[in-house]
């Protein structure tokens, strides 16, 4: 799959040359471009519902690795900075969890 795939890439190149932005993606949108996060979260939601995952969000990964990485002892400012928060209330929100199973 990984040389199919990058000769697909190749031939997005070609198809979209002069106008291409290259960005060293593995998944560009046309051109090169980024993938909106909406695109990728409604694409992602459609699939899990497809395979009979009615409540498995792209957002809740989002809180599972945060979640991991802090009960794994992942330096709090880390996983803050991985996740582009700019609070360091948000990043404690999406870490509820790890703080319920501490208090257990």
């Amino acid at each position: 799959m990984g040389r199919q795939h990058k000769k697909n890439q190749l031939q997005e190149r070609l198809k979209y040359e002069g106008e291409w932005q290259e960005n060293d993606l593995v998944f560009p949108a046309n051109g090169g471009k980024y993938l909106l996060n909406e695109l990728v979260s409604k694409e992602f939601t459609r699939f899990t519902r497809s395979i009979g995952y009615e409540d498995f969000s792209f957002h809740g990964l989002r809180h599972t690795h945060c979640t991991l990485l802090l009960a794994e002892g992942a330096d709090f400012w880390y996983v803050m900075q991985r996740l582009g928060h700019r609070s360091t209330n948000t990043t404690h929100g999406y870490a509820h969890a790890e703080k319920q199973d501490r208090q257990v």
